[in-house]
């Protein structure tokens, strides 16, 4: 019997260690918003659930009846629309029977390592998505927390892990990795303590490079000790909406010792500066004769077999050729979105560039892709600009059979005039030249 009483207590504690990081919290539906009896799909709920939980808007709330104290099956779902302190407003997005008031609400409630931050935490993560609709995911790049004289301590890294794992756990929020850490400065190039103001020349250039990177939002932060009180300052910089400072009140006796620990100090920092480029790709078809037809029927026949099978005694023809297969690399990046005909612009690292064009040349009959001719047409030119302003890259494929290339011109585009100043011949591994783009 003890041997059974034993097992029993080590499977009870094993369970209870799994679940110990996620319980749930659990709240009721209160009324909607028309009051009506029965709540049904797209109707707003009131719930008795809010920011002193944990809950934010575009959390997604289970529903269960009110008798189901043990969660045992969900009947429905509602997505959070707006906060309050002890309760919000949720809207019905799945149901599987009629939904009524004093039915269950719950979810996985928010969880940390030190429960002194929840209440700043859960109030950043408010301020972070209240302008953004409930169902947008919402790309953050998390740096560093420093204190007052830039360095990183053991309470900064406390508090970025727990803001780290504050994200993973609310579903619409997509944290960056540290590929971004090169761009960004320290707290105090984008942001006054003494007038709590932002840099606004400064905070502009970092959305700007943060376009680039696909983020929405950056969040940094400092903090000072007086007297027995340690300030945190979160700042939340937003590309789409209004930046943010948001701050935080601890007992400076609870932190003393991990806020003076220092474990990377400051030194000096000059992020990586993006310059803009406009390009511009287009294709120059070729429409042969019926005689050049034949003719290159003919030609490429007694190079590929496919092509003579393809074409020599069938009703197989083609009446265009066309650049297809077009490949824009821009030193290790390749760029996949440049359509022809339209004006592109990206940002890239400032210094020297390595641009690589090719396209294969295909056979079409109107608008119908016939086949692809085995022969790549390529171009690599290196830009080398100390002005990197203003630079507009034009390139033209030229399909013209016998007589592929691939024309590339550099320009201002405030003059339209070339800047290439001498093209200096490299011999690559096709021994091809490489011209140079120098100012």
């Amino acid at each position: 019997m003890k041997k059974i009483i034993l097992f029993t207590t080590i499977i009870f504690a094993f369970a209870s260690i799994q679940f110990a990081g996620a319980e749930s919290i659990k709240g009721n539906i209160v009324t909607n918003l028309d009051k009506k009896l029965k709540i049904v799909y797209g109707d707003k709920a009131i719930i008795s659930l809010g920011k002193i939980h944990g809950v934010i808007k575009g959390d997604i709330m289970k529903i269960t009846k009110s008798s189901d104290i043990y969660l045992t099956e969900t009947i429905g779902k509602c997505a959070v629309q707006k906060t309050f302190e002890s309760s919000s407003i949720c809207e019905i997005m799945a149901m599987k029977q009629e939904i009524e008031n004093k039915n269950i609400v719950y979810m996985e409630g928010l969880q940390l390592s030190d429960p002194n931050l929840f209440t700043g935490i859960v109030k950043l993560l408010d301020n972070i998505v209240e302008p953004y609709k409930p169902y947008e995911d919402i790309n953050i790049y998390v740096n560093d927390i420093y204190d007052e004289n830039n360095n990183t301590t053991v309470f900064s890294e406390r508090v970025k892990e727990d803001l780290m794992y504050a994200f993973k756990q609310k579903r619409r929020m997509i944290v960056t990795k540290n590929i971004y850490k090169n761009y960004i400065n320290y707290q105090s190039h984008y942001f006054n303590w003494d007038i709590h103001r932002f840099n606004e020349g400064a905070v502009n250039k970092l959305k700007n490079s943060m376009k680039t990177f696909n983020l929405d939002v950056v969040l940094t932060g400092v903090y000072q000790i007086r007297g027995d009180a340690l300030n945190v300052a979160f700042l939340i910089i937003d590309r789409n909406w209004r930046d943010k400072v948001m701050g935080l009140t601890l007992n400076a006796k609870d932190y003393s010792g991990a806020a003076a620990e220092v474990v990377v100090p400051y030194k000096p920092f000059k992020e990586r500066e993006l310059v803009s480029y406009s390009m511009k790709l287009n294709h120059k078809d070729y429409f042969p004769t019926r005689d050049e037809q034949r003719e290159i029927t003919s030609n490429e026949s007694e190079k590929e077999l496919n092509f003579k099978y393809k074409f020599q005694n069938s009703k197989s023809k083609f009446n265009r050729i066309s650049p297809g297969a077009v490949n824009v690399k821009v030193n290790k990046e390749q760029i996949d979105d440049i359509q022809k005909g339209f004006l592109y612009e990206k940002e890239f690292e400032k210094g020297r560039k390595r641009l690589l064009v090719s396209f294969v040349p295909i056979l079409f009959e109107n608008e119908d892709e016939i086949f692809e001719i085995k022969k790549e047409i390529s171009k690599e030119i290196i830009l080398d600009l100390q002005d990197e302003n203003n630079v507009f890259i034009e390139m033209v494929l030229d399909a013209t059979y016998g007589k592929e290339r691939i024309d590339i011109k550099v320009l201002r585009k405030t003059v339209k005039e070339p800047i290439v100043m001498k093209s200096v011949p490299s011999v690559t591994d096709k021994g091809a030249a490489i011209d140079l783009y120098k100012d």
